[in-house]
């Protein structure tokens, strides 16, 4: 078993549960995006390890697209549900360290507690960096970890 069958395994199945916890934090990350990010309205952008997707919605009426990728798919389906009232917004399967998307294709870039879960949390920061525009803006959000 790779770490990624371990991740699909351990998230899969609390993905209801952290669907209703992701749901009550979302006006909170939206003011969270809004003082840190201070998006403009016209940027493309990437919630990277976006479990249920509460960054994602949170961000989406600040910005003109939001791709939220995740390697869980119980994670992204209920990504979709929580998000269905949002146009904008577009989830995708997809490894935080080897994202489908060409250099600079995002002008914001999130990844929110996720580093802390993951065996190589610089190459997963390398890899949205790879994917942020010049001068576009990341925000990482976690907890310390050993």
């Amino acid at each position: 078993m790779n770490s990624d069958d371990i991740t699909r395994s351990r998230f899969g199945s609390t993905a209801g549960k952290l669907e209703a916890l992701g749901e009550e934090r979302i006006e909170g990350l939206r003011s969270c995006a809004l003082d840190l990010l201070e998006p403009l309205g016209h940027e493309f952008a990437l919630d990277a390890a976006t479990g249920t997707g509460p960054f994602a919605i949170a961000l989406s009426p600040l910005v003109r697209e939001v791709i939220g990728v995740d390697l869980v798919p119980q994670m992204l389906e209920a990504a979709q549900r929580s998000s269905r009232d949002f146009s904008n917004i577009s989830f995708l399967k997809a490894s935080v360290y080897s994202l489908p998307f060409p250099d600079s294709s995002f002008d914001i870039a999130s990844i929110v507690r996720t580093l802390h879960h993951l065996d190589q949390p610089l190459k997963a920061l390398e890899e949205v960096a790879r994917v942020l525009a010049p001068g576009g803006k990341i925000l990482v959000i976690d907890q310390l970890a050993p």
